[in-house]
C-alpha cells in the first residue's frame, strides 16, 4: 500500500519515528532507532521522533539535533499519528513501539498510509509495508502477512549496529591465556532489574581479573554500587559511553545481559556470559548459545556461585574463547545498518 506518488528528492523527504522510550522497557529501541535516524539523516532525510517523555531521552535527541516531540502518555497513539503524519506533511514513518507496533500499523494501513516496522518479538500480523526483524529466533520470524505488498527482511543480516563496531572487532590473537583478565559487565541502557550489582558481588574478589563496568544513560542505582566498588582498584566504572564499541571490545569476556548489549558483544566477536533480563531475551541467549557464541546463564540468574564459576571456566578455556569469537563473526556482520538504510532509501515515496 502506498500513498500519492511525488517527485521530491531526498533534499525534501520526511521521516517520523514513532518510538518506545519508556525507561522499564529498555533502552534498545531507541538505541536502534537513532542509529538509522543518523544514518538517514546523513542522506538529507529530515527525521522527526515522537516519543514518550524521558527527561534522558530528550537530553539525547536535543544533544544530536533532532526535531522532536515528547509527551508523558500518547492518547489515543495512532490517531495521534496519523494526524501528526498528516499536519506536518510526512509520508513515511518507521515504528518500533514492541507490542504496539502492530496495532499503529495496522490503523495507518487501514488509512491508507505507508509504514516500515522493527520488531524482535512482538508482531504476529504484518501490516507494514517493510517489516525488519534482524534476531537470530526462527520463532518470532513467523509473521502472516494482512498487507501482501509487505516486504519481510529477516535474520541478523539487518541487526542494526553503529558502524563503528565493524572497526574494534576483536582479533584472533587477543584470545589467548594471560595473567590478568579484562572482564566487561554491561546490562543495557536501564537494568531494571539490579542485574549489574549483583554480577559485581559475583566476581569482584577474583584475583585475576580486571573489571569494567559500563552504565547506560537511564541506569539508576549508582550510588548503591559505587559503594559497592569504592575500594576495589581493579574496577572501572563507564557512564553512558559515548563509544560503547570500544570500551566494550577491550573485554576478554563480557558478562551481558540478552538483549541488545548481547548483539553488540556478538557483532564484536567478544566471548560472552549472558543474563537475560526480560523473558523475551531468553530466546536470543539460547539461539546464542546454540550458534555456539555465549553461555546462557539463564533469566534474571542471581546465583553468585554460578556467575563466578562459570566465568572461571571460560577464561581457562581457551579454545572456547576462541570458538565463539569464529561464531561471533559469522552471525552478525556489522552491515546491517547500511543494507537497512538503502532499502529505506528505495522505499521512500
Amino acid at each position: 500500500m502506498t500513498n500519492k506518488k511525488n517527485n521530491l528528492d531526498y533534499n525534501t523527504k520526511k521521516i517520523a519515528i514513532r518510538c518506545l522510550t519508556i525507561p522499564e522497557k529498555g533502552y534498545g529501541n531507541f538505541s536502534r532507532c537513532l542509529n538509522i535516524a543518523k544514518s538517514l539523516r546523513e542522506k538529507n532525510i529530515q527525521i522527526y521522533f515522537l516519543v514518550d517523555y524521558n527527561k534522558s531521552i530528550s537530553k539525547i535527541l536535543q544533544k544530536n539535533n533532532f526535531k522532536f516531540i515528547s509527551k508523558n502518555k500518547f492518547q489515543h497513539d495512532s490517531k495521534f499519528v496519523l494526524n501528526f503524519l498528516y499536519e506536518e506533511k510526512i509520508d513515511n514513518i518507521i515504528i518500533d513501539m514492541r507490542e504496539k507496533s502492530e496495532n499503529i500499523s495496522k490503523f495507518l494501513f487501514k488509512n491508507n498510509f505507508r509504514s516500515i516496522l522493527f520488531d524482535d518479538a512482538w508482531c504476529k500480523n504484518v501490516y507494514s509495508d517493510i517489516l525488519f526483524n534482524g534476531t537470530n529466533v526462527k520463532d518470532y520470524h513467523k509473521y502472516k502477512k494482512i498487507n501482501k505488498n509487505s516486504k519481510l527482511f529477516l535474520n541478523t543480516k539487518y541487526w542494526i549496529i553503529n558502524e563503528n563496531f565493524l572497526y574494534f572487532r576483536k582479533k584472533l590473537l587477543d584470545i589467548k591465556e594471560k595473567q590478568k583478565y579484562h572482564i566487561v559487565i554491561s546490562m543495557g541502557g536501564v537494568d531494571p532489574n539490579n542485574l549489574t550489582l549483583n554480577v559485581v558481588n559475583s566476581i569482584k574478589d577474583i584475583k585475576i581479573i580486571n573489571i569494567t563496568i559500563i552504565v547506560g544513560p537511564l541506569f539508576d542505582n549508582l550510588s548503591q554500587l559505587n559503594k559497592i566498588i569504592k575500594s576495589y582498584k581493579n574496577i572501572k566504572l563507564i557512564k553512558s559511553s559515548n563509544e560503547i564499541w570500544k570500551d566494550l571490545s577491550k573485554a576478554d569476556v563480557a558478562i551481558t545481559n540478552g538483549g541488545n548489549t548481547l548483539f553488540e558483544s556478538c557483532a564484536l566477536s567478544i566471548p560472552t556470559l549472558s543474563i537475560p533480563a526480560f523473558k523475551h531475551e531468553v530466546k536470543y541467549s539460547e539461539a546464542f548459545m546454540k550458534e555456539n557464541f555465549c553461555v546462557n546463564l539463564g533469566l534474571r540468574e542471581i546465583n553468585q556461585e554460578k556467575i563466578n564459576s562459570n566465568l572461571l571456566n571460560l577464561l581457562e578455556n581457551t579454545l572456547l574463547r576462541k570458538k565463539m569469537f569464529y561464531s561471533g563473526k559469522k552471525i552478525i556482520d556489522g552491515k546491517g545498518l547500511l543494507r537497512v538504510q538503502k532499502i529505506i532509501l528505495n522505499s521512500l515515496i
